[in-house]
């Protein structure tokens, strides 16, 4: 049976009370939009504390779960809650409760007037820290990437199922989640939420996690990195080209004389094979992206599951 909305949240290693507080507060507001919901968390790898947990608060009629094998990561979590849901709407929202649930509602009442997807937009962030890595995160990946991405726009949206059924096929989902739904349709919206310090526990997204997931946005979502590497390969080119012409003027016009700057030549050409490796190391970070595709492999593995038949 269809759902009316479906509430995807990615879980790893959060509080028995966050969690608890987050089925409470998502059920309260989405109540009052319909009966016919779900709740679906997504165990990403977490201790065993956090299964239990949600086993134990799994008499609630409206709760599903799901637990992955190893930690896959935020956005392979999401894309196992998506294969997982059918939906006419599907919220998706992170399991920390730095996003206030409540604004389901509001989303809610943006994407029947006729979006696609509406995304919440982070107004008054409190954790200074977060904000500034977050900035410079947005910041390389708008550079390098083809798109414009709003350092503000984060996991929390609204989207029909339309957008549901693209997000399940596209192999791209499970790399960057915000990445993926941001290319699949032009009928978008944003409403502005405050995004509050953590309550409990600590924030799950090191400096490494935003690497990789900068990473798969860039290579995956852009092709600017190759042609920036062609650029600065095809300039020192034709700098050591200019080079050759300058020094064999020079042996010409001066053939009993030494020719001065040989250790700058030296490093120039250094320089510029060090470039040329550069581009063949981004390249190969492409192949490799295509390899994981072409080899199709699941990116996520599920070990268990409660309230699914």
């Amino acid at each position: 049976m269809k759902n009316y909305i479906t509430v995807i949240s990615p879980i790893f290693n959060e509080e028995k009370e966050n969690i608890l507080n987050l089925i409470n507060s998502i059920s309260n507001v989405v109540k009052k939009i319909t009966k016919n919901f779900k709740i679906i968390l997504i165990d990403d790898g977490s201790k065993e504390y956090v299964w239990q947990t949600i086993r134990k608060l799994s008499k609630k009629k409206n709760l599903r779960a799901i637990r992955l094998e190893k930690n896959f990561g935020q956005h392979s979590a999401i894309k196992a809650g998506l294969d997982h849901t059918n939906s006419k709407y599907t919220v998706v929202i992170d399991g920390d409760l730095q996003e206030n649930p409540s604004h389901i509602y509001d989303l809610y009442k943006k994407i029947i007037i006729g979006y696609d997807v509406v995304f919440a937009e982070r107004i008054g962030r409190e954790d200074i820290t977060q904000n500034f890595f977050s900035k410079i995160f947005f910041f390389f990946i708008n550079i390098l990437g083809n798109n414009q991405f709003n350092n503000k726009i984060g996991n929390f949206s609204i989207f029909n199922e339309k957008i549901l059924n693209k997000l399940k096929f596209n192999k791209f989902t499970h790399l960057s989640f915000f990445a993926s739904i941001n290319n699949i349709s032009s009928k978008k919206s944003t409403i502005q939420v405050k995004r509050i310090a953590r309550k409990i526990g600590k924030p799950k997204y090191t400096f490494f996690g935003r690497l990789k997931l900068a990473e798969n946005v860039i290579i995956n979502f852009s092709q600017r990195l190759l042609y920036l590497s062609s650029i600065f390969c095809f300039l020192f080119f034709l700098l050591l080209i200019f080079l050759i012409f300058y020094i064999t003027i020079n042996k010409i016009n001066s053939p009993e004389g030494l020719i001065p700057g040989w250790s700058s030549l030296a490093l120039i050409s250094t320089f510029g094979f060090g470039i040329t490796n550069l581009s063949i190391a981004i390249m190969c970070l492409y192949i490799n992206s295509i390899h994981e595709i072409v080899k199709n492999n699941n990116s996520y593995s599920v070990i268990d599951y409660i309230n699914f038949k």
